[in-house]
């Protein structure tokens, strides 16, 4: 009789898997399809509003700061409220 390892069933039903495989593949690429596609309209959409901050003036520099303060990605209200949540005895002086 031969003794099994700890993991060896698990290796032994991953035939069972291979009959999804071809679905799991094609969502992957749709997924990665998906990633290229918004990195590029978000590399764009940052383009036009940096753009828009040093070029536009003054009215669409001040309402993009704060667009981009309550949207980025380290929000102004966040890092704010962090500040303010310190334990007593241990807030920043």
């Amino acid at each position: 009789m031969v003794k099994r390892k700890p993991g060896m069933d698990f290796l032994l039903q991953l035939g069972e898997v291979g009959r999804y495989l071809p679905m799991l593949l094609k969502a992957s690429l749709i997924n990665l399809e998906l990633l290229g596609a918004l990195l590029l309209i978000g590399f764009f959409i940052g383009t036009l509003v940096a753009l828009l901050q040093v070029y536009g003036g003054p009215p669409w520099a001040r309402w993009l700061t704060c667009t981009s303060g309550c949207f980025g990605a380290s929000p102004l209200w966040y890092s704010c409220s962090c500040s303010t949540m310190a334990p007593l005895g241990l807030e920043s002086r």
